[in-house]
């Protein structure tokens, strides 16, 4: 798995706030589930959190907390009678908001057992992968200094 972080430029005016990165594997996964303009609706609506003060509280979004992670429940509009499911997480120092799985929610209730380790799993991963990117950034400047 490889960490990608999305460059992104202003917002219509707006100043961002946050920096977007997502996993590989998530990219793929949203790209096997929704068709190319659902997949750049749901890309725009990452990049307005990234806008947003709190993206874990956003005044346009329907964003939900997940045990120690957040979903972007979105439905409808491009999307159509799909009903989706975004987590992503939030690190404050890095000031970065992380995305790590799309799901399509099929069944009523609770998000299943299933997503949530997944999830948790790809977190592990994201950070473990940060971490050795910060590492090696580090060694570079200190390297050359």
């Amino acid at each position: 798995m490889e960490l990608r972080l999305r460059s992104l430029g202003q917002a219509g005016g707006s100043q961002r706030v946050w920096s977007l990165a997502y996993l590989d594997v998530t990219a793929t996964e949203g790209r096997k589930l929704l068709t190319e303009d659902q997949y750049a609706h749901l890309v725009q609506q990452f990049e307005a959190l990234s806008c947003e003060e709190d993206p874990r509280r956003s005044r346009t979004q329907d964003i939900r907390q997940i045990e120690d992670f957040w979903e972007l429940r979105e439905k409808g509009g491009l999307l159509g009678r799909m009903n989706v499911r975004v987590y992503f997480t939030v690190l404050e120092s890095e000031r970065l908001i992380l995305v790590l799985k799309v799901y399509k929610k099929e069944e009523e209730g609770q998000t299943p057992g299933y997503v949530k380790i997944a999830v948790r799993n790809r977190l592990r991963t994201a950070l473990r992968l940060l971490a050795e990117d910060q590492r090696g950034t580090d060694g570079e400047r200190r390297g050359k200094g």
